[in-house]
């Protein structure tokens, strides 16, 4: 077995076994005299784990965008679940948008490239620096001030579990349902200038959406970059160029991307699977719309996808597509349509909103060519 396999099986099966096991005894050990006096510290260490749950992300993602302002970085937004604070016209404002496998993010307009580098370590470090402070106040409050009631012991205690488990989940390289941590991400970047401009055109990117610059009109020469499929950043590029290709209405090139894609599908999460079939699913629809190909992409598995997608606007934009144009179901339609219109409203990208507005207006334009003559539903 090859040394890199081995590993990766340690850090997905082991690993997570190992830490379970220590915060088991932990938690034992310590309940077991927190909870013989007054069972309702239980209670309080309940709501504690679920507060520090929340205050670990928030102050993670605040991590970030402290350690980036410090290297020359500027905020374009920050999100907690499904909630993000953007700057429109000057004015930050709150929208609504989701990103799968992750609960917060703070996404920032990067420093110039000098010399094809840029300033990542501290800046992917941030957050994990941040959980590592506030677990270590909990540890000295318990070492130096044992005299505290139970109450304020169990509330230090799951900060400490809390912060741990942050830690471990960021700073030990891995990917978490597919996903790069942060820590991975460091490694990564570590490792090939090409993944460091990579990097950093998806984060130059997306200031360029937020302040309103379309795809189509960035240089279409940032997103060629020779890359291995088996990068974790090779679909982060290959996307880049999709979208590209799909704002300029290049539907062949598209396609091409798509197909591209599949050479990495041994290595994309199950749900980036999902999406990038949502994108076939929708191209084919507009154009030649095959029974064929479309039923060979929507088995039971992506229906119930097309289902949990509620707040990711592209794959609301595939399910629309595919109850107007090729079920020809109008009453779903109609359900479906305002609530797409909303997401795309809220998209907190200027340019991915003005992309996903024309896309829509695309669905409508091609339901006509087929001889659908429903008023737009509303």
């Amino acid at each position: 077995m090859k040394k890199g396999k081995l590993k990766h099986i340690l850090l997905k099966l082991v690993l997570p076994i190992v830490i379970g096991g220590v915060f088991g005894v932990a938690i034992a050990m310590s309940t077991v005299s927190l909870f013989e006096d007054d069972i309702t510290v239980l209670f309080v260490m309940l709501a504690a784990m679920y507060g520090f749950m929340f205050i670990h992300i928030v102050l993670h993602e605040a991590g970030h965008m402290v350690a980036g302002l410090c290297t020359g970085y500027h905020v374009a937004s920050f999100r907690i679940g499904s909630f993000i604070l953007v700057k429109r016209e000057g004015k930050w404002c709150v929208k609504r948008y989701n990103i799968p496998g992750t609960m917060g993010q703070c996404l920032m307009d990067p420093p110039e490239m000098k010399e094809g580098r840029i300033p990542f370590v501290f800046y992917n470090l941030g957050g994990v620096l941040v959980n590592l402070v506030l677990g270590a106040i909990s540890i000295l409050l318990l070492w130096f001030v044992p005299q505290m009631n139970n109450y304020w012991k169990s509330i230090n205690f799951m900060n400490i579990v809390m912060a741990v488990l942050v830690l471990v989940q960021n700073g030990i390289p891995m990917k978490i349902g597919g996903v790069p941590n942060d820590a991975y991400n460091i490694k990564m970047l570590h490792k090939e200038d090409a993944v460091q401009k990579v990097f950093y055109l998806q984060l130059k990117t997306y200031a360029l959406l937020v302040q309103g610059q379309k795809w189509s009109e960035l240089p279409f020469e940032w997103f060629d970059i020779p890359l291995s499929e088996e990068n974790s950043f090779y679909t982060s590029l290959k996307l880049m160029e999709y979208n590209w290709y799909l704002d300029a209405h290049q539907f062949d090139e598209a396609r091409n991307v798509l197909e591209e894609l599949k050479k990495a599908e041994a290595t994309t999460p199950k749900l980036y699977q999902h999406i990038l079939n949502g994108e076939r699913m929708f191209l084919e629809l507009l154009g030649e719309n095959r029974q064929e190909v479309i039923e060979s992409i929507v088995t039971p598995e992506f229906e119930s996808f097309l289902k949990q997608g509620k707040y990711m606007v592209s794959v609301q934009r595939a399910k629309y597509a595919y109850e107007r144009l090729y079920k020809k179901d109008r009453e779903s339609a109609r359900k479906i349509y305002p609530h797409l219109k909303k997401l795309i409203a809220e998209n907190p990208a200027i340019g991915e909103l003005e992309l996903e507005a024309g896309l829509l207006e695309l669905i409508e334009s091609k339901a006509k060519e087929d001889g659908d003559s429903l008023e737009r539903p509303e």
